[in-house]
This record gives C-alpha cells, sequence and structure tokens, in this order.
C-alpha cells in the first residue's frame, strides 16, 4: 500500500511541475514571447 502511495505522490507532483510549465509558457506567450 505504501508503494501505492508513493505512485501516486510522485505522479501528482510530476502534475504540478507540467502545469506550473503549462502556465509559464501560456504567460510567456500572453506577454508577447513566442518562441
Amino acid at each position: 500500500m505504501a508503494t501505492l502511495t508513493n505512485c501516486i505522490d510522485s505522479f501528482s507532483e510530476t502534475e504540478q511541475k507540467a502545469a506550473k510549465r503549462r502556465k509559464r509558457v501560456h504567460n510567456e506567450t500572453a506577454n508577447g514571447n513566442v518562441f
């Protein structure tokens, strides 16, 4: 059970990082910094 919890925590952390990255890219695009 602990292993399952660790997997979920790791997945959640990865999702949060991805969400932050997407949000940052979106903000840069809104500011006109398109790469």
